[in-house]
């Protein structure tokens, strides 16, 4: 059972200015499952799959990215087996 509004709880996570760059840029936090998930954007064809996308946010997160640092604290607080995925795999399984 999740304890708090998913759709509240994502809506107030990134304002639209954040929303958009993270489309422009193939990737978005997704309801799935009671939980949250970034997922790629399949009609932007960017990344090749879900861990690509993954990859991509945990690098610009390294690289000090603001965006980028909020969604890993949100998920981190909101999401916590997404956050392991994302932050805490080895290149999470992208074949590189």
């Amino acid at each position: 059972m999740c304890l708090f509004d998913i759709d509240k709880l994502l809506s107030s996570c990134l304002n639209d200015d954040e929303d958009k760059a993270a489309e422009s840029e193939g990737w978005q936090l997704v309801e799935c499952e009671e939980s949250v998930q970034l997922q790629k954007i399949d009609e932007k064809a960017i990344f090749e799959s879900d861990a690509h996308a993954h990859k991509h946010v945990k690098k610009q997160a390294e690289l000090g990215s603001p965006l980028h640092l909020k969604v890993k604290t949100f998920l981190k607080s909101y999401s916590p087996d997404e956050y392991d995925t994302v932050f805490n795999s080895n290149n999470n399984n992208t074949g590189e």
